[in-house]
């Protein structure tokens, strides 16, 4: 009777034994999962502020692709300006050119 007891009492404390060594590797297995978890939540707060630098970067090149737009915009009416002016300056020049040969035609009427 008192082996059986002896007996039961090593197999409880073997159980207690392993019991405990299986909780402590549960804790290991806890902290090293609270430690992933620490290094996940660094990565997505890195991540999150590379998206911030993105987002802001990509406002400002809409700011400069709006201001190159409306650029390109007003150098295109000064362009259709410019011709409409040269093509009045040629119209102008040929009309000068016209009264010129005229006054010329008038002038070679005198005689000296």
């Amino acid at each position: 009777m008192i082996e059986r007891l002896q007996g039961a009492a090593r197999n409880a404390a073997a159980s207690t034994e392993e019991g405990r060594a299986r909780a402590q590797e549960g804790v290991k297995g806890v902290s090293l999962a609270g430690e992933s978890l620490r290094a996940i939540t660094t990565s997505v707060e890195n991540i999150s502020e590379v998206n911030e630098l993105v987002a802001s970067a990509a406002e400002e090149q809409n700011a400069v692709a709006a201001d190159i737009q409306q650029n390109m915009a007003s150098i295109s009416d000064i362009a259709a300006q410019t011709t409409t002016g040269a093509s009045e300056t040629a119209h102008s020049s040929e009309h000068l050119a016209e009264l010129a040969a005229k006054l010329q035609m008038m002038v070679g009427n005198f005689k000296v």
